[in-house]
């Protein structure tokens, strides 16, 4: 058995048991791991929390009297937030009141020349009929085609 460690990690490492590979895999892992500690800690001392710079006096808090509490002045919101602005109104053409006038009513009557014609035709008058089970066969057929034409497409 051997100790490999660097910078405070510590493995034991059993020669017998790993290929010279998979030992090299320990020790990239065991130095990869040092490193990024070295760098954690590194990164802390420049930039300590904001927790760890007001523990002190979070701590000191623990002394202060409820008259003394009670003295603090309230603080308002003194963030930079978005505030409310107030609503906007705009001039509105009379062209787009007009043609909204009439968007949600429903015509009840039929106009000059579909009174004098005594009407539209439509296709149903003429006597044809769409048949919905000849539409649902043909996009059955359609989609049989696809998957053939990609099943074919996947084998070769």
């Amino acid at each position: 058995m051997r100790v490999v460690g660097h910078a405070g990690v510590c493995f034991l490492v059993s020669l017998k048991c790993y290929s010279p590979i998979q030992l090299s895999f320990i020790l990239c892992f065991i130095f990869r791991e040092a490193r990024e500690q070295a760098e954690l800690s590194k990164r802390r001392a420049e930039r300590p929390k904001i927790q760890q710079q007001f523990a002190d006096l979070k701590r000191g808090l623990s002394v202060v009297t409820d008259e003394e509490w009670e003295g603090i002045p309230e603080v308002g919101n003194l963030t930079r937030k978005k505030r409310r602005r107030e609503e906007r109104s705009y001039v509105v053409p009379d062209s787009v009141i007009v043609g909204d006038r009439g968007k949600g009513e429903y015509e009840n009557a039929l106009d000059a020349r579909q009174q004098e014609a005594g009407g539209f035709e439509t296709p149903a008058e003429l006597g044809q009929m769409t048949n919905l089970v000849e539409i649902g066969q043909a996009q059955s057929k359609i989609l049989t085609l696809k998957l053939d034409q990609v099943r074919f497409i996947s084998l070769t």
